[in-house]
């Protein structure tokens, strides 16, 4: 080894090291025959002989070991501030309700769907979406009942859990809900508004238990953007 490590080492200080005649000019040389050190790259392993340059396969991020010789890089790790959707208890737990979270959609006015301060996670208003655009709508003690009524503030429920769910990657990250704030667009001598707003609290329980239970407020509104029948926001603590 160590003659090897001195033929290499007196090839780099002597560029004639490895030609049998040194004083025959450089290109009336022979062939090189010994096969020169390693070369290494980025992410890949290469060996030069004199038959040509040779490549491996790219070697993955991470640590590795090739043919003995130890290639580091760095590893890929995604940005700290997002987390990934994992299926843990919590998401089992929609499972066994029969429950799929729909889609978050992309805020139609000038806020974000969710914001992360501390370990306080708020999440932005929303109404009873029924599908791209179309959101259930009207009066409630008029034209809407309130068993419907309830049914919507079930599905904003929902809503609010997939808003959550984007925002911290995993709903197992919910320490407990905090605060609802429900508001029922009903008529003037409506006054049921508790009831309707039964329906995203009873869902938040039957998803955390008592993490689910909530400090809460369910009001009137005189209107509602787009006539929607309910509108829900809520604060949810995160887990350290």
């Amino acid at each position: 080894m160590s003659e090897q490590h001195d033929s290499i080492r007196g090839s780099r200080d002597n560029p004639t090291a490895h030609h049998p005649n040194p004083s025959l000019p450089r290109e009336e040389q022979p062939p090189v025959t010994a096969t020169t050190p390693l070369l290494r790259s980025n992410s890949t392993v290469t060996r030069a002989s004199n038959r040509g340059i040779a490549k491996e396969k790219p070697v993955k991020a991470g640590f590795s070991i090739f043919r003995g010789f130890s290639i580091l890089q760095p590893r890929r790790w995604h940005n700290s501030g997002i987390h990934m959707s994992t299926s843990g208890a919590i998401e089992q737990r929609l499972l066994e309700l029969g429950l799929t979270l729909p889609a978050v959609p992309a805020p139609v006015a000038n806020y974000v769907p969710s914001v992360l301060a501390g370990d306080l996670l708020f999440l932005s208003g929303q109404g009873p979406r029924l599908g791209p655009g179309q959101f259930a709508q009207g009066k409630v003690g008029g034209d809407v009942t309130v068993e419907q009524a309830y049914q919507h503030a079930r599905l904003v429920g929902m809503q609010l859990l997939a808003a959550a769910q984007s925002a911290l990657g995993s709903l197992d990250r919910v320490q407990r809900v905090v605060k609802v704030l429900g508001m029922v667009n009903g008529t003037p001598d409506f006054g049921e508004q508790p009831k309707v707003i039964n329906g995203c609290s009873d869902l938040l329980v039957e998803v955390f238990g008592e993490a689910g239970r909530h400090a809460r407020s369910a009001v009137g509104m005189g209107s509602l953007p787009g006539n929607i029948t309910v509108e829900i926001e809520a604060i949810i603590q995160v887990k350290a």
